[in-house]
């Protein structure tokens, strides 16, 4: 599944996350950021799925007694988006589902 993201231009362009693909099958997450003006490529940040889910967990069983180091704060979101991401999915789906069976229930009465 993949989720894509507007720039704000109120804010730096290389911070800011414009595509995310989470790759259930390989495991995978791959972050691409927007490009700062005049600037043609970025590499593209790939991460372990199992390894964020992990490190997200741990930043929360110690969460009251330190902060969170930026890493983990930035697992913490990419975990965030992939669960909205899949949600987003689910309701599209029940949604789909619904129109289904009223469009079935539709055409039963016209026959």
């Amino acid at each position: 599944m993949a989720q894509k993201y507007e720039l704000d231009e109120k804010k730096s362009a290389d911070n800011q996350i414009r595509k995310t693909v989470f790759n259930l099958e390989a495991g995978e997450v791959t972050v691409n950021h927007h490009f700062k003006e005049g600037q043609v490529f970025k590499k593209p940040k790939i991460y372990n799925r199992q390894e964020l889910i992990s490190q997200g967990k741990s930043g929360d069983m110690n969460e009251k007694e330190t902060e969170e180091s930026k890493e983990q704060q930035e697992f913490k979101e990419i975990n965030l988006m992939e669960q909205r991401c899949h949600a987003q999915i689910k309701a599209h789906e029940k949604n789909a589902g619904v129109e289904r069976d009223s469009r079935k229930d539709k055409e039963k009465m016209i026959q």
